[in-house]
């Protein structure tokens, strides 16, 4: 893979290039955001982080992981993630079971908690992503899309289905010698989904989308 290093341009400073400017995340150098090769990653002059990324593929890479994501993420909804045999009895565990019993426990508050982290958040992020690509994919409704950007970029830190995961091999873990634990298709279907998601956070990066969005309605604004 090719490696840039892109650095800032004392010209950059200026109010018609400024959008043209990318912070580093990693050290907070600021670059001036040049073209690269298919296939290249631009990478900070100072700690070497990658930038953003040329992909002629990220729109169809990006609606393949997502609905990937969305549909493993429906699974793990839809069925039990264990059961739990104790003493001759038998109790699954499922998300909606999980937010239903905080909710008949009266804990009203940490039920809608969960149900927004770790089931309405990320099905409602992955939704619109992938409306967004299929947006920038055909190059139709720039203001439409633009908006949904702005709302991608504040739904994706609190999705949190990963953690919900991890806190059931925790507890898994905890119960695993005391009980007999038999692992539902939802569990290895949130697997999945975890590994596909945080796959997508790292590849369709929320800037490469933006950069995306300026070359597709920029292109049409200067035809």
């Amino acid at each position: 893979m090719n490696v840039w290093r892109i650095n800032i341009d004392a010209k950059a400073l200026t109010e018609d290039n400024f959008k043209h400017l990318i912070i580093c995340p990693g050290c907070g150098q600021t670059h001036t955001v040049c073209p690269i090769q298919d296939g290249a990653d631009a990478c900070c002059s100072s700690c070497g982080l990658v930038q953003y990324r040329s992909d002629s593929q990220l729109l169809d890479r990006g609606l393949a992981i997502n609905i990937t994501a969305l549909v493993f993420l429906v699974i793990a909804s839809a069925f039990p993630i264990i059961d739990i045999e104790i003493f001759g009895s038998h109790q699954f565990l499922s998300i909606p079971k999980s937010i239903y019993f905080l909710f008949d426990k009266g804990f009203y508050l940490v039920g809608i908690t969960v149900a927004f982290l770790v089931l309405i958040v990320p099905i409602f992020s992955s939704l619109v992503e992938i409306y967004v690509l299929l947006l920038l994919k055909f190059s139709v409704n720039e203001n439409l899309s633009r908006r949904l950007l702005i709302l991608l970029s504040k739904l994706q830190p609190w999705g949190m289905s990963e953690i919900f995961l991890v806190s059931i091999l925790i507890a898994l873990i905890k119960l695993i010698d005391y009980v007999q634990i038999d692992f539902g298709p939802s569990f290895w279907a949130l697997i999945v989904y975890a590994m596909t998601n945080l796959y997508n956070l790292r590849v369709i990066h929320l800037r490469e989308l933006w950069s995306t969005w300026d070359k597709v309605f920029g292109l049409q604004a200067q035809v």
